[in-house]
């Protein structure tokens, strides 16, 4: 009996601590939402909290970091450049994760990257675009998980829109008449 205790009783402190580390990594994103255009400044200790806890061996931990990491990376839009790549390759090995949730997770985190990249996502991630695009289609090709397989959809998705925003000129015509005005110089 008392050996069952501790065991209960060690499961609940595992519980706890997973969720105060689940608390802190939201509290970063919520911080990192009211830090607007000052954020840049600090992305290298926000992303490291969450590199360091992709190597947690709870994958339910490991996604909600991968969730955090791509609210922060979002945020940071023009401002990843610097990191984008050894978020990117994270990402890429994170895919490869045995749990499905930390799977889903990363190709969940490249989708919101790209949305906050959008246009600039050619200046940002200058020539891994293609080899993302790539290992999308072999992901969504050898993957068996549902979850999994509508991320990829989403980022695949996103990144044809942006292609298409690209390579579509914005066809609005607009003409000004001055009637009684000078036009502004």
């Amino acid at each position: 009996e008392l050996g069952a205790e501790q065991e209960v009783g060690a499961d609940e402190n595992q519980d706890q601590v997973m969720a105060i580390r689940t608390r802190v990594g939201e509290a970063l994103v919520k911080i990192t939402r009211e830090l607007g255009e000052v954020t840049p400044k600090y992305k290298n200790i926000l992303l490291n909290c969450f590199f360091s806890a992709a190597n947690d061996p709870d994958p339910l931990v490991r996604a909600s970091s991968l969730s955090n990491m791509g609210e922060v990376c979002k945020n940071l839009r023009f401002s990843l450049g610097s990191i984008a790549g050894e978020v990117l390759q994270h990402l890429s090995s994170c895919s490869r994760d045995v749990a499905a949730e930390v799977r889903a997770a990363a190709v969940m985190v490249l989708t919101m990257i790209l949305q906050g990249l959008g246009r600039d996502t050619f200046t940002v991630l200058q020539g891994t675009l293609r080899d993302i695009y790539r290992e999308l289609k072999m992901l969504a090709s050898t993957e068996k998980e549902d979850m999994v397989l509508g991320q990829v959809s989403l980022a695949i998705e996103e990144i044809d829109n942006i292609v298409r925003g690209f390579l579509t000129p914005d066809n609005s015509m607009e003409k000004k008449i001055f009637v009684i005005d000078t036009p502004p110089v």
